[in-house]
């Protein structure tokens, strides 16, 4: 079994019994990315070392979950068909392994329809936020209000003592985009923030 089968279909019901599908399908989409990628991170740097002068030249589009981003190099896509309520649900992430780090875009979809104020959208990213951290027990170091487009969203970076993680939600209409670097080396600096995280653009305002 693959890690984001069993991080998809299983840990709902072992971590997340009881908990509203409102957050649940988001926190899964980016929790699975990191476990399936943490066997990864430390061999990536030797696998990826030639890759070292494509990094930051090129943005990455996806015009079916429209966005662009400038990822280092061209990710991997990864898609997911879960069942949850009886309704299939196609949980999808762009992912990239590179110099002992993780890059991902995930993206799943949200429903908005009980979310009308400006205070729903705030404690549903606190939500977002404070359910990611808590399954993998970090610490948040640092978070603050963000906007995409006029969309509410919320940037964090939260560590342990073994893993390192720099993170932004949007909720854009029905989806969550959720767009993030993980590490085990350290601290991660600013400048992969800004060099990842904060190119990433929606290609319209659907």
């Amino acid at each position: 079994m693959n890690f984001l089968k069993y991080f998809f279909v299983f840990l709902p019901n072992i971590l997340f019994k009881g908990m509203k599908n409102l957050r649940i399908l988001s926190i899964l989409a980016f929790f699975s990315v990191f476990m399936a990628c943490n066997s990864s991170l430390e061999n990536a740097k030797d696998s990826n070392a030639n890759n070292e002068t494509e990094k930051f030249k090129n943005y990455f589009v996806s015009e079916n979950e429209n966005f662009r981003i400038n990822f280092p190099t061209k990710p991997i896509r990864n898609a997911e068909i879960m069942t949850i309520d009886g309704l299939q649900t196609e949980i999808i992430d762009y992912t990239l392994s590179l110099d002992s780090y993780v890059y991902t875009v995930a993206v799943s979809p949200q429903n908005t329809t009980n979310i009308t104020t400006d205070d729903d959208y705030t404690q549903l990213l606190i939500s977002l936020k404070d359910g990611f951290c808590t399954d993998m027990q970090l610490i948040v170091e640092e978070e603050k209000e963000i906007r995409l487009n006029g969309n509410k969203g919320i940037f964090f970076k939260a560590n342990s003592a073994k893993y390192y993680s720099a993170v932004a939600n949007y909720i854009v209409k029905d989806k969550v985009y959720q767009i993030a670097i993980l590490t085990s080396t350290g601290k991660i600096e600013q400048k992969k923030i800004d060099d990842f995280i904060f190119t990433f653009k929606l290609l319209k305002e659907k």
